[in-house]
């Protein structure tokens, strides 16, 4: 899971910085820091992948970072993203190890729902039980999420959205 949360914000970080596009590289065995492991039962997904995935949602193509101010000394990072059709995309990530509650972020007006997936594993230390919007890639994999998805509808109030959040967990907001 620390891969995922360390991914994403690095992607978030060189974007910030201007960067057009990230390669990661890594070797097709069980490295910590390795997008896709090749193991006796075949092809795996890492935690990795993990964090590339919900960057790929959090800043789809088109979209461009918007400013984002959070206040907290808790390891918590928040960015957000700006659509061509208006939609904001925040990733919420926590890197804290005991930091849990809720996290106010301010949008801007005229936003009244937000969608909220998570990805978790049961720790911030997790290699392996890792979840996006409560779907995984099985083992051997071959590239599509299984299980239910989950996603939850949160409310904005004004101009705030309250996510709540627990420890090593990455929360992504929509607010169509």
């Amino acid at each position: 899971m620390a891969a995922a949360a360390w991914g994403l914000d690095t992607m978030f970080e060189l974007l910030a910085d201007g960067a057009s596009g990230v390669n990661f590289q890594g070797t097709a065995d069980t490295s910590a820091y390795s997008s896709i492991d090749v193991g006796q039962d075949g092809l795996s997904v890492a935690p990795l992948y993990y964090g590339q995935l919900a960057f790929s949602k959090t800043a789809p193509p088109g979209s461009r970072l918007i400013h984002v101010t959070l206040s907290t000394s808790d390891n918590i990072k928040v960015w957000a993203t700006l659509d061509s059709h208006q939609a904001i995309r925040l990733a919420i990530i926590n890197k804290d190890l005991s930091a849990t509650g809720m996290v106010k972020v301010v949008v801007p007006e005229g936003y009244g729902t937000a969608t909220l997936i998570y990805v978790q594993g049961s720790s911030l230390t997790s290699t392996s039980g890792i979840t996006i919007g409560g779907q995984s890639f099985s083992v051997p994999t071959d590239g599509e999420l299984t299980g239910l998805a989950t996603t939850s509808t949160l409310q904005v109030a004004g101009s705030a959205v309250d996510v709540p959040i627990r420890p090593g967990q990455i929360a992504l907001v929509t607010l169509p």
